[in-house]
């Protein structure tokens, strides 16, 4: 999934299906597995200067090897079901949006298909307040299902001279010649497999004067040890201005997989690979914003080939 922003940084859907690069590795022996799911959700929640409100952007992605696949004929086919159900504080159902999809590949498609990933955007505009996403994806093919909760705070965007949209990760980030940035979401969150990886975030102007701030960053790990930290100056002539951060973490848990010694005991943790990236105001310790991310390494559940059977 790519989006383009405009100089003006307005989402603009690129409609079209592309393959994240995927990270190969196994483990020896002596080293846990990791669990990286089956699929990944990602609700964002920016401020829509048009609308005045809040703005939900809810992410899916499912990486297509996930799926099990029944061979006939020489074709390859799965049907699926994905479902996005969020309630508000009193469990009062907001919104539900479905996709339902059946995908039927030759066998030479399928070899270049099934490594690829289906991405899902919906929006939908909200008043301030705590919901609830829950997110089911049907294997309709395999019968079985897959649910997730995401619970979302929905910040009030004008009760402070500036406020900060959440923060999304990228994969891939570039400018065309036209100005215009062509955003990659890092949906699943997992930094492995990338020593520098871009964050976008919007920051809201909420005066009819030029804001200046300095504010703070920091990458911690499951520990809160801090990987990486750093300084942000900005100044904001807009009521809403774009942000673009390169953060370089290298490889910071390298040694604890050390072929030598590797740190069993630390990597065996429940909560290792758990991080988080916050962003506060350097002057007031205030948190802007902040988002959880992940190390999870090991090998990917969807390299490994689809269940399939002649039916």
């Amino acid at each position: 999934m790519k989006l383009r922003l405009s100089i003006l940084f307005a989402f603009i859907f690129l409609l079209q299906v592309c393959g994240f690069s995927q990270i190969r590795g196994g483990f020896r022996p002596r080293l846990p597995q990791f669990d990286r799911g089956t699929y990944y959700v990602d609700p964002l929640v920016f401020y829509d200067i048009d609308s005045l409100k809040p703005r939900l952007d809810a992410f899916v992605e499912l990486p297509k090897d996930n799926l099990l696949y029944t061979k006939k004929s020489g074709t390859y086919t799965n049907s699926y079901e994905i479902s996005l159900t969020l309630k508000d504080s009193k469990e009062n159902v907001v919104f539900v949006k479905k996709y339902n999809e059946t995908t039927t590949y030759t066998e030479s498609d399928f070899k270049a298909e099934h490594k690829k990933s289906v991405f899902y955007l919906h929006n939908y505009c909200l008043n301030p307040g705590n919901y609830k996403l829950e997110t089911v994806l049907k294997d309709i093919t395999a019968g079985k299902e897959y649910p997730k909760t995401n619970e979302i705070t929905v910040k009030d965007f004008t009760n402070r001279t500036v406020t900060f949209s959440d923060i999304m990760l990228l994969a891939e980030f570039s400018t065309t010649s036209e100005g215009q940035k062509e955003i990659t979401p890092l949906i699943s969150n997992n930094i492995f497999g990338h020593p520098k990886f871009h964050i976008f975030f919007e920051a809201y102007n909420n005066t009819a004067a030029a804001a200046y701030g300095v504010y703070v960053y920091k990458v911690t790990d499951h520990n809160d040890d801090v990987i990486k930290q750093g300084v942000l100056n900005y100044a904001l002539y807009d009521k809403k201005t774009g942000m673009f951060e390169n953060i370089i973490i290298g490889n910071p848990f390298g040694e604890m997989f050390s072929p030598e010694d590797p740190d069993i005991k630390e990597i065996s943790k429940k909560e290792f690979g758990q991080c988080k990236i916050t962003i506060t105001d350097k002057s007031t310790g205030e948190i802007m914003t902040e988002k959880k991310i992940f190390f999870i390494p090991g090998k990917l559940p969807f390299t490994k080939h689809p269940e399939m059977g002649d039916r």
